[in-house]
């Protein structure tokens, strides 16, 4: 954990001095006086917002102290010490305040959040943050050094071997730039060069047995025309294409969406539901992620827009076809987590009804964790619940929301779907009456976020199907056969499809 950062002349005393006794009190492991300190860090908040990001930060380094002191390293499914670090580390990196912190502080800020979120199972989104994290330092010794470590355990759990191997010697390369001379420590972390080390010899010796062959990853085609390469650009720079290879960054290579269900066991009378089922939701989120896409393109007018009579309310409302496809792609982005709880139903053979399911209610029953899922040594599994706790929240102040924009992203979606929700091109404080309204950025914002929701949720359950499968393979010696995608691949053209 990366604790206080350097003083700043421009810090207020208060805030400094609190900084000392939290330090002080970690190190000492009090558990009542982190207590307090939580609660001073929380008085401060409520009375300004002057030093809002570092008092978050703070108050998120005394929750991990707790969680350390109460149970290091915890496989329950409820942690509240852990949910409210995550919490409290993503409003200090969604405060105003956050831009103006030094570049170390923000590194330690991402770097905390990427550490919790991989060790919850959840490392596509954890991936992303150490990237941001050494977008402030490049040379940031820990976030590297981690960040390998995280790739290197997502190569691990993939079923494709060409592109595990490319995700080793990506990670091979980062611990070797964390463990290397001009490698930035922002504090002492005993043991942390030799864990890397470890690493790094046993990703050198995967790759020397396997003797890949050198990739460019920048020299495949991202299509023909400019349109379809715009569409690549923007997909692979906001990370919407389902491959593994996108943890690399915007890449060629990674500009396709290979990703889909490891071969898995069933009867032979059962037909490929699981597979098909996949599928249907690869083809939702690509259909989604076109439409956001399309939303943003360009600036002309669709002519399906034209002739249709719409009255000017004077609101500075935002109407077209343009609109309307962001919208769908937020309500698909959101359906798909729905769905994935119905598949979460039947491969796990829940007994749920599947008309009353969603991401959010699957997991628990009677308040607990149900046993289905309980004891299951799965982290993918477990990244897919935590995932859930982002929209959790029915109400802004919901004490089980690990996301600051929980609720909105909760209360937007029912809007979306039973009642009225108008767009408009800038803010306003006219009235609407029984309408609601949000601007075109805000929406758009929680398109993208959605949309990365779904696309993470996605990963997850595939990842947590092939932990499952080797589970069984290791317990189960019945004459099931193998299911997988050698069934064949479905290449659509316009009417029909054909499998080749």
């Amino acid at each position: 954990m990366t604790r206080r950062p350097p003083a700043k002349s421009a810090r207020s005393a208060k805030v400094d001095a609190l900084a000392i006794a939290i330090d002080t009190a970690i190190d000492a492991a009090d558990r009542p006086t982190l207590e307090a300190l939580d609660k001073r860090c929380a008085a401060m908040l409520k009375a300004s917002t002057e030093e809002e990001a570092r008092l978050w930060y703070y108050r998120s380094n005394v929750q991990a102290a707790l969680q350390d002191i109460t149970d290091a390293h915890s496989w329950k499914w409820r942690q509240p010490h852990r949910e409210r670090q995550i919490l409290y580390l993503r409003r200090a990196k969604a405060t105003a305040g956050f831009a103006a912190l030094g570049p170390e502080v923000r590194a330690q800020i991402l770097t905390n959040l990427a550490n919790t979120l991989n060790s919850l199972g959840r490392s596509i989104e954890a991936l992303q943050l150490y990237d941001q994290a050494l977008d402030q330092i490049p040379h940031f010794a820990v976030a590297l050094g981690n960040r390998g470590i995280a790739r290197a355990e997502l190569a691990r759990q993939l079923y494709d071997a060409g592109n595990a191997i490319v995700l080793m010697q990506a990670a091979a390369v980062d611990i070797g730039r964390a463990i290397a001379p001009d490698a930035f420590w922002d504090n002492d972390y005993p043991g942390a060069i030799d864990l890397y080390q470890r690493w790094l010899d046993w990703l050198t010796a995967v790759i020397a047995q396997n003797q890949p062959r050198a990739i460019d990853l920048d020299g495949f085609s991202l299509g023909r025309t400019k349109t379809e390469k715009r569409f690549r650009h923007w997909a692979l720079e906001n990370q919407l294409f389902l491959s593994p290879l996108s943890v690399l960054g915007p890449h060629a290579i990674a500009a396709a969406d290979p990703f889909g269900l490891p071969p898995h066991r069933g009867s032979f009378d059962e037909p490929p539901h699981f597979i098909a089922w996949y599928n249907q939701m690869k083809q939702e989120f690509a259909a989604a992620r076109l439409m956001l896409f399309e939303s943003i393109d360009g600036n002309d007018r669709h002519y399906a827009d034209r002739d249709l009579l719409l009255v000017d309310t004077l609101d500075f409302h935002a109407f077209g076809l343009k609109v309307e496809k962001q919208r769908i792609a937020f309500r698909m982005a959101y359906g798909l987590l729905d769905k994935i709880a119905g598949f979460l139903n039947g491969y796990f053979k829940l007994g749920d009804d599947p008309n009353r399911l969603s991401l959010r209610t699957v997991w628990p029953t009677k308040g607990q964790v149900r046993k289905e899922f309980a004891d299951r040594p799965n982290l993918p599994l477990r990244g897919l619940y935590w995932l859930s706790l982002d929209l959790l929240a029915a109400e802004p102040a919901d004490i089980d929301a690990i996301a600051p924009d929980a609720a909105e992203l909760n209360q937007l979606r029912n809007a979306l779907e039973h009642r009225c929700v108008v767009l408009r091109e800038v803010d306003t404080t006219l009235p609407t009456g029984i309408v609601e309204t949000r601007t075109m950025q805000e929406f758009r914002q929680s398109t993208y976020r959605m949309m990365s929701l779904a696309r993470a949720a996605l990963f997850y359950l595939s990842l947590a199907v092939g932990r499952e499968e080797q589970k069984r393979d290791e317990e189960d010696t019945d004459d099931k056969i193998i299911l997988s995608r050698s069934l064949g691949t479905y290449r659509g053209v316009v009417g029909y499809g054909e499998f080749g």
